[in-house]
């Protein structure tokens, strides 16, 4: 192959007409095109071919002499004056001509049709974006870069680490932010107050788009009272561009300092929203009577204890499932789930484990032995027979008689589904179910079995506080739904159900607490005349609320009565709660944390939280064209 000086310009076309393979054809030991970029063999990067000068400094540049010296180690070198050829080691200063003994290999390239600037920026900012999205710390790249620069066109030009915070990350930010303030704008939205994380001064501020929901900011306060809180939903709020018009809801947790702010200050200015305390909060603490009953302090103990037996405990947790082998189907063979504070049903979900298992845990422990508190606690409880058969009554009531919290709860936490219609009769229900309960005398077969060994004054005491603990559970139930502002809100929703159509008031007045129904078009009356005539042969008895409304809707059955109950049954009844997911961004939590400043935490969090918001945009724009 001829011989090359970087420093002697050769013929070329004119500035105007000049192009990359031109370019590559001039310097092909160095470069090479693909489409219109100019692409280095050896630092595996674009460069700007419209300038000579920039190709000369380059070639020139250290950067160039140790890649090319790394991956093309031995040239043939012809030294001015003399006509033998000498194999030497390939150095960069001081070579007059040099001919390559071999090329560089060209690697799988990004097919492109841009600039190379604007290449190399795309690259990585999509490669700042697959981190954030992968839960993969920043400070990992310098491992990446050797396989980045082999395998990826682009791959040599990844900057450290602090330059991937510093620069990319806020570039990155302002594309997701951009796309999130299209996603909302002109939406009709629920603005919901997640206060999972207040004892830390962490306030999370989430907007929720019939059924899908995106963190907006992440409000950090050395004070969090009602004033502040509201400042900075607001901050928030406007900072996306959601005009306060267009919140129909604002959903907080049960603390008093959310309930406060919206009841105060968030609704006033959001004149359209309802305020939403959450509902799962509620059934929560009509449930958790049952845990904290005096009566049921054995059950409680027995499961604290049992938690701390097994808690770090590797080796026993192997014992106790080979254990379990010998006495039950494989598929029956699991460690007690662990009860948490935090999470919703697990304390029910452990009594229940543990009601079925008291009989193994008597066998277990004893054959395990052991000094700690809790194994010495298990033992005793399971050895005296008057306790271990007051542990067998109360279990079977709870596992008998709580079910219905453990559906309730579960069916609010389903936040991709639109509950609004449903969540009216969900609370009816659960509370008929705790007034019937509180005058019951039978409560289960396990139950019952429990109570017939029992003499008779000491079962009529006994049915008595079984009563006497769902009418607490009642009272407490009632206390918070009969204040609830939007229970009434809820029960008008139900209208937008097809499937009870049947037993509601087809009068539209009396749904008028509904946005778009107080004042209603006469495109929206003419629609529902027609909607309320819907036969009940035309409601298919598994229908999906969220279906259904956007099928009329692309059929043009009814668009504008569609567009208000589209929005409506997506009305959150629960806090969204963003610390839980949050928990799976490892490197928020960890040691990793501290190279992270309070701003490009927050970014980090915000775009790891709302996912890859920007395909989801593009998928809804061709759907919707």
């Amino acid at each position: 192959m001829a011989s090359v000086n970087p420093r002697k310009r050769t013929k070329q076309a004119p500035i105007g007409f000049v192009c990359a393979s031109a370019r590559a054809k001039q310097y092909d030991e160095d470069f090479y095109a693909e489409g219109n970029v100019l692409f280095c063999k050896f630092c595996d990067h674009s460069v700007d071919y419209k300038r000579l000068d920039t190709l000369k400094d380059h070639l020139l540049s250290k950067k160039h002499g140790k890649n090319k010296c790394a991956k093309l180690p031995v040239a043939i070198i012809k030294l001015e004056g003399d006509d033998a050829e000498q194999q030497v080691p390939f150095r960069h200063s001081g070579i007059r001509q040099v001919t390559l003994r071999r090329a560089g290999t060209r690697q799988v390239t990004l097919p492109s049709g841009f600039k190379s600037k604007h290449l190399r920026e795309d690259f990585i900012l999509d490669f700042v974006r697959l981190c954030t999205l992968a839960d993969i710390p920043l400070e990992k790249v310098e491992k990446m870069r050797p396989f980045m620069a082999k395998h990826c066109k682009q791959g040599g030009v990844l900057p450290q680490a602090p330059t991937l915070r510093r620069v990319y990350v806020p570039r990155q930010f302002q594309v997701h932010f951009a796309t999130l303030k299209r996603i909302v704008r002109d939406a009709k939205v629920s603005i919901v107050v997640n206060d999972t994380a207040r004892d830390q001064g962490v306030t999370n501020v989430v907007a929720g788009v019939q059924g899908s929901y995106y963190l907006i900011d992440v409000c950090v306060m050395e004070v969090c009272d009602y004033s502040t809180l509201s400042q900075a939903v607001i901050q928030a709020v406007t900072n996306v561009g959601i005009r306060f018009e267009d919140v129909i809801s604002v959903v907080t947790g049960s603390a008093a300092t959310c309930q406060k702010a919206a009841r105060e200050v968030l609704q006033p200015i959001f004149h359209n929203s309802c305020h939403v305390p959450c509902l799962a909060h509620i059934v929560n603490v009509s449930a958790q009577v049952f845990q904290h009953w005096p009566e049921f302090g054995n059950v409680a103990t027995i499961v604290k204890m049992i938690k701390a037996a097994f808690l770090k405990k590797a080796a026993r947790k192997a014992r106790y499932l080979r254990f379990l082998k010998d006495f039950l189907p494989k598929e029956q063979v699991k460690l007690p789930p662990v009860p948490v504070s935090t999470r919703w049903n697990s304390w029910f979900d452990a009594v229940n484990y543990h009601a079925t298992h008291l009989q193994h845990y008597k066998v277990f422990f004893k054959r395990e032995g052991g000094r700690s508190t809790a194994v010495q606690t298990i033992l005793g409880m399971t050895r005296n027979e008057e306790v271990f058969a007051e542990l067998q009554l109360h279990m079977s009531f709870i596992k008998e008689n709580c079910a219905r919290f453990m559906v309730v709860l579960m069916s609010l936490g389903e936040v991709h589904e639109p509950l609004a219609c449903t969540a009216y009769n969900l609370i009816e229900d659960l509370r008929f179910y705790q007034h019937v309960s509180s005058r019951k005398t039978i409560f289960g077969a396990e139950t019952d079995l429990h109570l017939s060994k029992k003499e008779k004054n000491e079962k009529q005491m006994t049915i008595k506080s079984f009563n006497d603990v769902f009418k607490e559970s009642l009272r407490r139930f009632s206390e918070h739904i009969e204040g609830h502002p939007a229970f009434l809100y809820y029960k008008a929703l139900r209208i937008f159900d097809p499937r009870q159509l049947g037993s509601l008031s087809h009068d539209i007045k009396d749904h008028r607490r509904i946005p778009g129904l107080k004042e209603p078009s006469p495109q929206v009356l003419e629609e529902w005349v027609t909607y309320i005539a819907l036969e009940a042969e035309e409601i298919p008895e598994d229908v999906n609320v969220s279906t259904f409304w956007k099928s009329v809707t692309t059929r043009c059955r009814y668009p504008h009565l569609a567009a208000i109950a589209r929005d409506a049954i997506w009305m959150p009844v629960v806090n969204i709660d963003v610390g839980r997911n949050l928990l799976r961004c490892k490197h928020l939590l960890n040691g990793g944390r501290d190279c992270l400043i309070p701003t490009n935490a927050r970014m980090t969090a915000m775009m790891y939280f709302n996912g890859d918001i920007e395909q989801q945009f593009r998928s809804q724009s061709v759907f919707v064209s």
